[in-house]
């Protein structure tokens, strides 16, 4: 019986130190360059996760449609350093992403995706304190055609991005309280409102006179 309860205390502190091991390394890298980064990829559907790794190697995953693209870097980054990086996906998918020494303001540029013209991505850090939410979903409406329709959520902060059936992008901003979603277009200024409800996500949205819906769910 002694035995069984010292094994049972020993598991507990193995379970409780790594717990606590894992949320203090997440944390360590709130206000440094390393870190994980998620994101969402219009141009069909998709999302992005960037991960900067305390042995300075560094990871991209793109998933688009289903398909699993793993992008690789040769350059080696400097830990707490403003960060720029190439990535690659063999000779017709590329992109760069840059970020500043703590992490803030993450950048995705020059963007080439074979079979995907226009196609936009949109990022944010993941903190120990706020997770970022990625959601793909669709908008459709009076007058115009279905097209991509994708958010992050992080904190109180919403970033969108879509694309319309003449594959024309565009991008959304605002912010989300009490699981109220309240956003405009960066350019034309259109409005989109919206609930949270679990992993999904629906609303509506306006501009001059064309209105309709738009729906999504959580992929990660």
């Amino acid at each position: 019986m002694k035995r069984i309860l010292l094994l049972s205390v020993v598991m507990l502190s193995v379970v409780a130190y790594f717990g606590c091991k894992k949320s203090d390394v997440a944390a360590q890298n709130d206000n440094s360059n390393l870190g994980t980064y998620k994101g969402i990829f219009v141009g069909s559907s998709g999302t992005i996760t960037i991960t900067l790794n305390s042995d300075k190697t560094v990871t991209a995953v793109i998933k688009v449609d289903g398909q699993i693209y793993n992008f690789t870097c040769t350059q080696t980054i400097q830990i707490n350093k403003a960060t720029t990086l190439n990535f690659t996906c063999g000779t017709d998918k590329s992109f760069t992403f840059s970020i500043d020494a703590n992490g803030g303001n993450p950048q995705i540029t020059n963007l080439v995706f074979a079979g995907h013209p226009n196609a936009l991505m949109n990022i944010s850090k993941e903190l120990s304190t706020r997770p970022v939410k990625c959601y793909e979903g669709t908008y459709t409406g009076t007058s115009v055609a279905t097209g991509t329709f994708n958010l992050i959520i992080y904190g109180d902060k919403v970033l969108g991005i879509g694309k319309t059936g003449n594959d024309v992008p565009y991008a959304v901003a605002g912010t989300i309280s009490n699981n109220q979603i309240t956003a405009t277009g960066v350019l034309n200024h259109a409005t989109f409102t919206g609930t949270v409800n679990g992993d999904n996500v629906s609303g509506t949205w306006s501009y001059l006179t064309f209105s309709g819906t738009w729906t999504g769910v959580k992929k990660q």
